[in-house]
């Protein structure tokens, strides 16, 4: 979703809501490219680089799970419904 790289896609983990004990949620995922042979990926600078303040790195992630959820509903891979009680 950031770089545009295909086929190599990791579900990256927004860090949010995790500590000790406590795993992010599956539910905020976004599609970031892996490492490749001479190339860092997006999941890897996001996780590692050190290239993001912490506020840069929340908005940056909020911004990826947000283009990873509307890709999937365009694709229609991901339906949202809304049940009524």
């Amino acid at each position: 979703m950031n770089c545009g790289v295909e086929k190599y896609t990791q579900a990256a983990h927004m860090n949010l809501g995790k500590g000790q004990g406590i795993k992010a949620s599956d539910a905020a995922l976004a599609a970031l490219c892996c490492d490749r042979p001479g190339m860092r990926g997006c999941h890897a600078l996001l996780d590692q680089g050190g290239i993001f303040t912490k506020a840069e790195r929340r908005a940056f992630e909020l911004e990826m799970v947000a283009k990873t959820y509307i890709a999937l509903m365009e694709r229609g891979l991901l339906k949202v419904s809304r049940e009524v009680s």
